[in-house]
C-alpha cells in the first residue's frame, strides 16, 4: 500500500473515527433535547410546534414581504415532521382565522393557482416576541462559557452547516443515480421468498 493509498480523504483515519463517533454522541441530546426545549421557548405557550415552525419559516425565508408560497410551507413541514397535508393545512388555518390571526392566506400574484402565507403585524410583534425568548434562552445556555469559546463554537455551527448543504447535495446525487425497480420491473421478476429468491 503506498503512501498516497494510506492517508487517502476518502477513508477516515483512527482518530477522525473517534471524532466522529463523539458528534454522533451529541445527536440525542441536540436534536431532541435541545430543539425541543427552544421550540416550547419559542411557542409562548399559545402554539403548537407545527405552527411555530410555520412562523418562523416566513421569517427566515420571507424577505422584504415576510411570505413564503404555501408549498414550500407544505414540503418542509411534511419532511420534518413527517405528517400529511391535513396537519398542515388545519395548523396554518388556525394561524390564519380569530383569535390568532397571524397569518395571511391570499393568491400568488404571479400565479394564480399559488398561494402565498403572509405575516400579519401581529404576526410580526409575535415572531419579534419568540426572537427575544430565544435570544434569553441561548444568552442562559452560554453564561458560564467565555467569549472566545462561544466564537470557537458559532465558527464550528457555520462549519457544520455548510457540510450539511455538501452533504445534502451528494445525497440528493446519489439517490437521483441509484437504479429504480418500476412496478412492470417487480412484476416480471415475479413473488420472492422470504430469502429473496424468486419461487
Amino acid at each position: 500500500m503506498t503512501p498516497a493509498q494510506t492517508n487517502s480523504p476518502t477513508r477516515p483515519l483512527p482518530r477522525d473515527r473517534a471524532l466522529a463517533r463523539e458528534l454522533l454522541g451529541f445527536f440525542f441530546p441536540i436534536h431532541y433535547q435541545l430543539g425541543f426545549e427552544l421550540e416550547d421557548v419559542l411557542r409562548q405557550g399559545m402554539l403548537s410546534r407545527q405552527q411555530a415552525t410555520i412562523l418562523w419559516l416566513i421569517h427566515s425565508e420571507g424577505g422584504a414581504t415576510q411570505s413564503v408560497p404555501r408549498k414550500r410551507v407544505e414540503a418542509l413541514l411534511s419532511a420534518w415532521y413527517e405528517i400529511t397535508s391535513a396537519p398542515i393545512t388545519k395548523a396554518l388555518r388556525a394561524l390564519h382565522l380569530p383569535p390568532l390571526e397571524l397569518v395571511r392566506i391570499v393568491e400568488d400574484p404571479h400565479s394564480g393557482r399559488e398561494k402565498r402565507v403572509h405575516l400579519t403585524e401581529a404576526g410580526k410583534r409575535v415572531v419579534e416576541a419568540m426572537a427575544r425568548e430565544g435570544h434569553r434562552f441561548a444568552l442562559e445556555l452560554v453564561r458560564e462559557l467565555g467569549d472566545q469559546e462561544i466564537r470557537a463554537g458559532l465558527r464550528f455551527l457555520h462549519g457544520v452547516v455548510h457540510g450539511l448543504g455538501r452533504v445534502r447535495e451528494i445525497r440528493l446525487v446519489k439517490r437521483s443515480e441509484a437504479p429504480r425497480v418500476t412496478a412492470a420491473a417487480k412484476r416480471r421478476r415475479g413473488p420472492l421468498t422470504k430469502a429473496g429468491q424468486e419461487v
